[in-house]
């Protein structure tokens, strides 16, 4: 596109004469420094001879320019109805068919361009993927004779990201379709699913690591399934030992670029794919449900906990390990300032670790994705520490966390991590219950308000307000409410040995009740506040209350086929909840991954316009709608 051409675009626009004047002349020095570079280039002191960078305005002129094809103007067509994802396939059809390629070109010309243009398109046209992380794009044929398509990946693939060059294999799927070749066949005499099996151990073990660990059996399944073949370019001087000569893999080597797409890509993300899969209404891919996908070694929560900490980056802090109490409580829901891959933590927590996190520091997580930003909300569960002189304390907010953060000795519990569900939607991840939350206590509050018809009485006020410990007690023994969470302990995560020596304390009273000091590391496991005093341990005001009410008001009937929690509800009558269902594994990312959390596509208004502005949500194009303000 000219200069002219681009600025005549912008006039069209009803936009203040400034900005024309002021990207006029970014454009008009543009264009100066391109002809001095010409003219250096004129005189072949550089080999070359040509500028190797374009001038692009949008997508469309990128991915045109950068494979040199004139697909601008119906790409900036197909965008503007279908968004990137669906458009990369409709081009790419296009193109397999021999539209806006030349004329004598082959049937693996077009089909190498397709693939190219349809990656270029996924990733923006801003990475090298569509270039050089495609090797060639080559027919085969199947032991029976058939044809068949394969795609040679190379190294810099990587910088498409494992979803992107997941889907690279979708639209050579399409593709491949278009123009009628067969599936891809695996070739069990060579054993070519073994092979792939130990190049991918090799590489972890040898050359480098994956974002994901998967397993043997995904690995094979991925390779009989695949329509299309992977193949590769070797990457490191790392040759396999047990399946060398192959017939149709020409290299000995480990082929990373190859491997990163099978691991990271299409096993490590095949919940992700499977959207992907059902946006693009491509049969073939069912399996990609049975895959097991990206796991945590070992069978336990330890192990999970040891696999996260072997990962650890030296310098980054661990702030929290997975499916261990007094680590990051999953929370689902959302504040003002959390979303996408953002995050909350409660502002005291940023006090209490020293500002190791801020807002908008980079974490890694274990769920629903890999990583996200930190926000701050304060309307969640707060810390509980324990003091260099033993008392336990839950800290109130953030001025109280200043003011004990030097007396703190430990971190028992840290609080809550809040999630969005629609993290867990955009990754395809699997839902966990939660741990019994105020938003929960409301819910079972208004049940009980909408059959018993109480619009008069007191029970109403408590959608609104946070109920006192007596109040919520009468709510509990009156209406069978659960206990409000606020009153919750961890009760759930105490074995009945430990729940018997709770029930001998040395001292019952409503308002104070004493314990041994052998008694504290339980007491810390529940997350109960408490004093030392001497040798004993001394709980007062409400946590005395509650102890009072559920333990001893009515002695405890001990049954050892119940858990602690359906004892405590059955003998008490006050029914009792999970506090604690998982917790959440945060350590601290790459600060320079940091980006802006953006919809898709990205809205850049104060006020959001929906489809009245197509699906890059077009403000100039919103308001020609009759219906603008309405």
């Amino acid at each position: 596109m000219s200069q002219n051409g681009a600025l005549s675009r912008i006039i069209d626009l009803d936009i203040p004469d400034y900005y024309i004047k002021y990207y006029s002349s970014l454009s008009k020095e543009t264009y100066n420094i391109f002809e001095k570079t010409a003219k250096a280039k004129s005189t072949l002191v550089d080999s070359s001879g040509v500028i190797e960078p374009k001038i692009a305005f949008d997508l469309a002129d990128r991915v045109a320019k950068m494979h040199d094809i004139d697909i601008s103007e119906p790409l900036r067509k197909l965008l503007k109805i279908h968004g990137k994802e669906l458009t990369a396939l409709v081009l790419s059809k296009h193109i397999a068919l021999g539209e806006y390629t030349q004329p004598d070109s082959s049937l693996e010309e077009r089909l190498d361009l397709a693939v190219r243009v349809g990656l270029a398109i996924v990733t923006e046209g801003v990475t090298i993927a569509p270039l050089q992380g495609i090797s060639e794009v080559k027919i085969k044929k199947n032991k029976d004779g058939s044809e068949y398509l394969s795609i040679s990946i190379a190294g810099p693939m990587r910088s498409a990201g494992g979803t992107e060059s997941a889907v690279t294999i979708l639209i050579a799927d399409h593709v491949r379709k278009v123009v009628n070749l067969e599936k891809y066949q695996a070739n069990s005499f060579d054993d070519e699913t073994g092979r792939f099996v130990e190049e991918l151990r090799i590489y972890e073990r040898e050359a480098s690591s994956f974002q994901f660990h998967v397993l043997d059996e995904d690995i094979i399944k991925t390779i009989l399934n695949l329509p299309v073949e992977i193949d590769g370019v070797d990457t490191d001087p790392y040759e396999v030992v047990n399946h060398k000569g192959m017939t149709r893999i020409k290299t000995d080597r480990v082929r990373g670029g190859a491997l990163r797409v099978i691991n990271d890509g299409l096993i490590g993300r095949s919940k992700k794919l499977v959207k992907r899969v059902e946006l693009y209404n491509l049969d073939g891919w069912e399996w990609l449900h049975d895959l097991k996908g990206a796991i945590q070694t070992g069978n336990d929560q330890e192990d999970a906990a040891t696999k996260r900490m072997r990962e650890v980056i030296t310098g980054r802090s661990v702030l929290s390990v997975p499916n261990k109490l007094g680590g990051f409580r999953l929370r689902y829901g959302r504040a003002c300032n959390t979303g996408f891959a953002a995050v909350g933590f409660h502002p005291a927590i940023a006090e209490i670790l020293n500002h190791t996190i801020v807002v908008g520091t980079q974490v890694k997580i274990n769920l629903p994705g890999k990583g996200a930003t930190v926000a701050f909300v304060d309307s969640i569960e707060t810390p509980i520490v324990r003091l260099k002189d033993g008392n336990v304390v839950k800290i109130k907010d953030v001025q109280h966390g200043i003011s004990i953060k030097n007396n703190i000795e430990k971190i028992l519990h840290l609080g809550d991590i809040l999630i969005s569900f629609g993290d867990f939607l955009e990754n395809n991840a699997t839902l966990i219950p939660s741990g019994f939350v105020e938003e929960f206590w409301i819910e079972e509050l208004k049940k009980v308000i909408k059959e018993g018809n109480f619009q008069n009485e007191f029970i109403t006020e408590f959608l609104e307000k946070i109920p006192t410990f007596d109040e919520a007690l009468d709510l509990s023994l009156k209406f069978k409410i659960p206990l409000h969470p606020k009153y919750l302990y961890y009760w759930e995560q105490i074995s009945l040995e430990d729940f018997y020596e709770i029930l001998q304390p040395t001292d019952i009273q409503e308002k104070l009740i004493q314990y041994p000091i052998n008694c504290k590391p339980i007491l810390e496991k529940l997350g109960v506040p408490h004093k030392i005093q001497n040798t004993s341990i001394t709980l007062e005001g409400v946590e005395a209350k509650i102890f009072f009410n559920l333990l001893f008001r009515i002695p405890i009937k001990i049954d050892k086929s119940l858990s602690v929690l359906k004892t405590i509800s059955q003998t008490s009558g006050i029914t009792l909840r999970k506090k604690f269902s998982t917790s959440i594994g945060v350590r601290i990312g790459r600060p320079e991954k940091a980006a802006p959390r953006q919809m898709k596509p990205p809205v850049h208004v104060l006020f959001p316009v929906g489809q009245k502005g197509g699906p890059t949500r077009d403000l100039l194009k919103a308001s020609k709608n009759p219906n603008f303000y309405t």
